[in-house]
């Protein structure tokens, strides 16, 4: 305590050390600050770095970017205070008397700081709070100042989360959806520091998850809340890929729209035309891209569980996280009959394509595999089919027929040699196809009818 003439220049010593400590911080802080800015313009704008991943770049720039600058040599003063930065992102700036610790933050770089203490023997480098998942480590870089020895530590629940020369276990799995677990570290000379950590229970990756659908019987259940849906109401689909070539697709164990129109009164957007038989024709050419554009609708963008959507029938393969064939269909189809070049009609409309196939790894045969094709509502499938002769030419589109196990087609459009195109229109029922996101994991469920998948967004 101090008392008479000695506590004025005393308390003057301690104010100085104080405004020195605040002067550092606000260094600090400032440099902190524009690294995280200088890392997020490198990331996002230069390199095109998603934002999940940039979060974990610019804590990684902001730590070199303060240990470049202030390092740990204690050669960096501002006034009576003197600042150290670690690599692992440890801020320290200490006096004769005094110390504050701060810490960068893994993911984003933001800079945290703890409050004023005495420059005593002490811990450092011991967080206040942590989370971690179930099944992961992490490394405390604590250490002793002002004191030697060695650290000690203990956990309250080590079945939960182990820790052994600073390096804590989690367990692979906890009951709960959370554990709270105290970890002390302790040295002879000083104060313990305690801080709780939380274990958090970490869900499987439905792509690992769940089964390959090899038949009807290994071929999971999964429920999903599309656009404009709660859980409470989501679709029930199968599986219908599981695979490196794939990836997870999963498609609706019903059709989701009873009027999807192709033909002279296209209603997805694909007839465009000053008369009927302009319309029916684009609609014919543009099918494909706007029977998929039909599934992206029922992507719910909110929850990130989807990365793309295609209609079935479609091209199935799976590229970058995404289904960026499934409009490929280049080929134009040319007739050998003359009538054909009369009517100028080779070379400008699509041709047969068996995309949605009988091929392995095609739609229709996988869902014949898995036993999930017949339905009691014809629906389109993505897929074109002309039929060609001396007496006219038909161009159509597949649909899966009712309660069959075959496919048929409708005509939206014919050329006869010496007579009027003629067009048409039909309705046909919808099925889409939804590709998860690699990073999705499975919430609840076993995969049954009764008990389906649950999903939800990962990271």
């Amino acid at each position: 305590m101090l008392t008479g003439s000695d506590s004025a220049p005393a308390k003057a010593n301690e104010a100085k050390q104080k405004n020195d400590i605040g002067a550092a911080r606000d260094d600090v802080y400032l440099t902190a600050q524009n690294s995280q800015m200088e890392a997020y313009q490198t990331a996002y704008v230069e390199n095109g770095i998603s934002a999940g991943e940039a979060s974990t770049t610019v804590g990684n720039y902001v730590r070199i970017k303060l240990n470049e600058k202030y390092g740990t040599d204690g050669n960096f003063k501002t006034g009576l205070a003197t600042v150290t930065a670690t690599e692992t992102g440890n801020i320290e700036i200490s006096t004769t008397d005094f110390v504050i610790e701060g810490n960068i933050a893994d993911k984003g770089g933001n800079l945290t700081w703890g409050e004023i203490e005495p420059n005593v023997p002490r811990i450092s480098g011991v967080p206040e709070t942590l989370s971690l998942n179930t099944n992961s480590t992490y490394t405390i870089n604590a250490k002793l100042k002002g004191i030697t020895g060695e650290i000690s530590w203990s956990s309250n629940k080590p079945s939960i989360a182990s820790v052994s020369n600073g390096i804590i276990t989690t367990a692979t799995s906890i009951t709960t959806a959370t554990e709270q677990v105290i970890i002390t570290a302790s040295a002879d000379g000083c104060e313990s520091k305690i801080f709780t950590l939380t274990v958090i229970k970490d869900l499987p990756y439905a792509k690992y998850a769940i089964p390959v659908p090899l038949s009807s019987s290994t071929c999971a259940y999964v429920k999903y809340a599309m656009n404009g849906k709660t859980e409470e109401n989501a679709e029930m689909c199968r599986v219908l890929y599981n695979d490196e070539e794939h990836g997870l697709q999963i498609i609706t164990a019903n059709t989701v729209d009873d009027n999807v129109i192709l033909g002279k009164n296209d209603n997805i957007g694909g007839a465009i035309g000053n008369t009927d038989t302009e319309k029916s024709q684009n609609s014919y050419n543009n099918a494909i891209e706007n029977l998929n554009k039909h599934a992206e609708k029922f992507i719910n963008k909110n929850d990130q569980i989807i990365s793309d959507a295609r209609c079935v029938g479609s091209v199935s393969i799976m590229s970058n996280n995404k289904l960026e064939n499934k409009n490929n269909y280049n080929n134009y189809f040319t007739g050998e009959f003359d009538y054909l070049d009369n009517k100028n009609i080779n070379g400008h409309y699509k041709d047969t394509d068996t995309h949605y196939g009988t091929n392995e790894g095609t739609d229709f045969k996988q869902m014949a595999l898995l036993n999930i094709s017949r339905l009691s509502k014809n629906y389109w499938l993505a897929s074109r089919l002309v039929i060609t002769d001396s007496d006219f030419t038909l161009f159509t589109i597949r649909y899966k027929e009712k309660d069959k196990d075959t496919t048929y087609f409708n005509e939206l459009f014919k050329i006869l040699p010496n007579k009027d195109t003629i067009s048409w229109e039909y309705s046909n029922c919808f099925r889409p196809v939804f590709l998860i996101n690699p990073t999705t994991k499975i919430k609840s469920g076993s995969g049954t009818a009764e008990d389906p998948y649950i999903l939800k967004a990962g990271k």
